[in-house]
């Protein structure tokens, strides 16, 4: 049931927004339990730091505080991205400080809790970007002109 429900959730998610208020909602939304973290290890709660000194907040766990840290950075670094492209926004500068202040913070919190798991999340949704984006300007875009060779090729080239 839980499998189901966050399946339906998902999908809601992904056809009611677009791509901007996505981001948006993934980065306000990562916000709040890190800054709670910040407050309770600036505070020195008990347990918001491990034995070793690792940065852990109100997660109990390097491996838990360090992801949402990462999710922060990456749709932030997105929505930085897409912001950058909009010239004609009057607020785009302040946007852009606040952004790139988002992901100092979440750079500097997946830095402190030394967890190595969002570090490699974040070398493989790069590689992904990369792939991608060659993909796309590369002279095979154009042998994947046609709807019927898309649906033949793009399978087998996924596959590797």
């Amino acid at each position: 049931m839980s499998l189901l429900t966050t399946f339906i959730c998902g999908v809601y998610f992904a056809k009611r927004f677009t791509l901007i208020e996505k981001l948006t909602i993934v980065v306000v939304a990562m916000q709040p339990g890190l800054l709670l973290s910040r407050y309770a290890i600036a505070h020195d709660w008990d347990l918001s730091t491990s034995i070793e000194g690792f940065w852990v907040g109100i997660y109990f766990n390097r491996n838990s505080l360090a992801p949402v840290a990462m999710v922060s950075v990456i749709s932030a670094l997105a929505l930085l991205y897409v912001v950058y492209l909009t010239k004609t926004d009057r607020f785009r500068i302040y946007k852009l400080c606040i952004l790139a202040d988002i992901v100092v913070f979440g750079f500097v919190v997946v830095l402190r809790t030394h967890s190595n798991t969002p570090i490699g999340g974040l070398i493989a949704f790069g590689a992904v970007v990369l792939f991608w984006e060659a993909l796309r300007h590369s002279s095979l875009k154009s042998l994947l002109g046609n709807l019927k060779q898309t649906r033949s090729v793009l399978p087998y080239l996924l596959r590797w």
